[in-house]
């Protein structure tokens, strides 16, 4: 009997060597924390502010030096002039947003519509307009 002990102490001493062997015996270790990665700033929203125009339309000729004026004091802006009749993104533009007269404009963050306005307003209020526009957009992403 005193054999069959120990055959059996041995018996369960290989097995769990056995159990260590393939389990592990360490201790458990906290997991690794990997430090946080810096995030990269928001990239700044793409701005463009678009006139509708044609050739034929007198209105619309003034809107090239209107966009030079306001190019310096609006530098994260894209300014452009699309006309209707040439531009397919302009003919796009105009049925999307139903621009009904020329020059009809578009203030565009990221691709998303902002702000409208039909017709040519005076230099001051033009600038106003966009401003605005800009604000509204930040505001609704608070």
């Amino acid at each position: 009997m005193h054999s069959q002990r120990n055959l059996s102490a041995g018996v369960r001493g290989l097995f769990l060597l056995l159990v260590f062997a393939v389990v592990g015996c360490e201790p458990t270790s906290p997991p690794v924390q990997t430090p946080p990665q810096p995030t990269e700033p928001a990239a700044p929203p793409k701005v463009e502010f678009i006139a509708l125009s044609a050739k034929w339309c007198s209105v619309c000729r003034k809107v090239p030096p209107l966009f030079d004026e306001m190019r310096p004091v609006f530098p994260n802006v894209t300014f452009l002039d699309l006309d209707v009749d040439d531009d397919k993104r302009a003919m796009q533009l105009a049925v999307e947003h139903d621009a009904t007269a020329l020059p009809y404009f578009l203030v565009l963050v990221d691709g998303k519509l902002v702000a409208k306005l039909k017709g040519l307003l005076p230099r001051a209020d033009m600038d106003e307009f966009l401003r605005d526009a800009l604000a509204k957009d930040a505001k609704t992403k608070k």
